[in-house]
């Protein structure tokens, strides 16, 4: 059940190359193939062994909760999570609001400043940039020579467009 299949993200060494290996959208640990499968180590969650690392108390305890070999805010669990509002995304203060979002800073120190930040495109509670309003996965905003999610990529040179099999308009 991935997307647009692409070979499968179900192991160590597919769950960590940084790829869409599945065409799905999602990228390594955030698959839950990767992610809650007990065959995966890298990612924690599932594979780890340990508890879940992915709420403020357990990203702010100083202990490696999901044994994944990062801890606290140093975890992808908590740090990309908008649910875990103690991180923000690079050990910094917090990058995932409207207001710190378009102030300018880099808040979380990930080298990334306001909406060419995932922490604020990427958020659906952000609404100050286009990405978190403004998908680009239909025929039509496929084909409308506009980057609507903000991420650099214009219609089928998106593969939010160009790996989604219910986008016909690309090849």
């Amino acid at each position: 059940c991935g997307g647009g299949g692409g070979s499968a993200e179900s192991n160590d060494a597919a769950c960590q190359v940084g790829q869409d290996n599945d065409d799905d959208g999602l990228v390594d640990c955030d698959v839950y193939d990767c992610s809650r499968n007990p065959n995966v180590t890298v990612c924690g969650g599932g594979g780890g062994g340990g508890s879940a690392e992915n709420t403020n108390a357990a990203c702010q305890d100083g202990q490696d909760n999901d044994d994944d070999g990062h801890v606290d805010c140093d975890d992808y669990d908590c740090s990309r999570n908008p649910s875990v509002t103690v991180c923000g995304g690079g050990g910094g203060g917090a990058e995932n609001t409207d207001a710190t979002c378009q102030d300018g800073q880099d808040n979380d120190d990930d080298g990334h400043v306001d909406c060419d930040d995932f922490d604020c495109s990427r958020n659906p509670s952000v609404t100050v940039c286009g990405g978190s309003g403004s998908p680009e996965n239909t025929n039509a905003t496929c084909q409308d020579g506009q980057d609507n999610d903000d991420d650099g990529y214009v219609d089928c040179d998106d593969f939010d467009c160009s790996r989604n099999p219910s986008v016909t308009v690309c090849d």
